[in-house]
């Protein structure tokens, strides 16, 4: 933890960098982040909602989502992180850095586009009148751990 405290400017700018690039050639931007989750969620309910409907579960569109964006978080942290040593080669060979800072900084960027998300799971729940309980408390250490 010290040795992201020393470089947190390098952090900082890895994770501006790594935002950069991800949306640099495309229309819509951070748009995506929105985008892809209602995409993949549409041809899940359409699926799963329509041609193999489960009755059991309320708030279907909702229950997906929560599936989703946690999925999507962890899979694109696993997969930019595993290459993000090869990726920045070249800043390896130039500077004298902890490497971890590479692969941590890949996964804190890939936090910005999980609120995002969790953004949108908030319009979802308020827009199906899914009732809030007390079990909501639990969802930010959920996320955490």
């Amino acid at each position: 933890m010290i040795v992201l405290d020393i470089y947190r400017y390098a952090l900082w700018n890895l994770i501006l960098k790594d935002f950069r690039v991800r949306y640099r050639n495309m229309s819509l931007g951070v748009l995506w982040s929105i985008l892809n989750p209602l995409i993949m969620l549409g041809v899940l309910v359409v699926v799963f909602g329509y041609i193999y409907p489960n009755k059991t579960i309320q708030y279907y569109p909702v229950f997906l989502l929560l599936g989703l964006i946690p999925f999507n978080f962890f899979s694109l942290c696993i997969s930019s992180s595993t290459t993000a040593l090869l990726e920045n080669s070249s800043l390896i060979k130039k500077l004298m850095f902890p490497r971890i800072i590479l692969p941590v900084s890949i996964v804190l960027s890939q936090v910005i586009h999980l609120v995002i998300q969790l953004g949108l799971l908030a319009v979802f729940i308020v827009m199906f009148h899914v009732p809030i309980t007390v079990h909501y408390l639990w969802l930010p250490l959920i996320f955490m751990v």
